[in-house]
């Protein structure tokens, strides 16, 4: 197997909600995830059942919660690169992480 360099990318889609602030007067918002490869360092080898099966969840019930319009903040995160050493996911918790200056 020959390896190429590549950039992966998480997918998101955030939905507001109507009513976020609960008891602890902050926003609140849910975080919903899947990956979005396979795992295996082989792609030939690699089953994807589960992976496409989670990521077909995922987009269903981000299609509810479009249509239901939810109180909470809710995020649908597509994680990339679950096959490199979860890069996507560490990336995205690293970001939360991240100190914000401009709040």
């Amino acid at each position: 197997m020959v390896w190429q360099g590549a950039t992966g990318r998480n997918l998101y889609a955030y939905f507001r909600g109507s009513d976020p602030i609960f008891d602890q007067e902050k926003e609140e918002l849910i975080i919903l995830g899947a990956n979005l490869d396979t795992f295996g360092e082989v792609p030939n080898r690699t089953p994807g059942a589960r992976g496409a099966a989670n990521c077909a969840a995922l987009l269903r019930i981000a299609e509810t919660v479009r249509q239901s319009h939810p109180k909470r903040h809710i995020l649908c995160a597509f994680f990339d690169n679950q096959a490199r050493g979860h890069a996507g996911v560490s990336a995205f918790y690293r970001a939360l992480e991240t100190e914000r200056t401009d709040h």
